[in-house]
């Protein structure tokens, strides 16, 4: 893995013990809910543009997928 990698992997490992799991996982939900919810409107149009972007994936991929063995 690349440095930057290392170096993000590291900082969440950080922010976890320093937070505690319960407070982190919190912290992450509230930052997505402010994302979606918008609290500019670019936030709201990133969110939007997010929830298409994963929405297009996952009507890609067939529904027998990974049943091919």
């Amino acid at each position: 893995m690349g440095l930057l990698t290392w170096l993000i992997l590291a900082i969440i490992i950080l922010s976890i013990i320093g937070q505690g799991w319960n407070l982190f996982v919190s912290s992450v939900f509230r930052g997505i809910d402010k994302v979606l919810n918008g609290i500019s409107p670019i936030a709201t149009d990133l969110g939007n543009e997010a929830k298409k972007y994963a929405n297009n994936i996952t009507k890609a991929v067939p529904a027998d997928f990974g049943n091919n063995v």
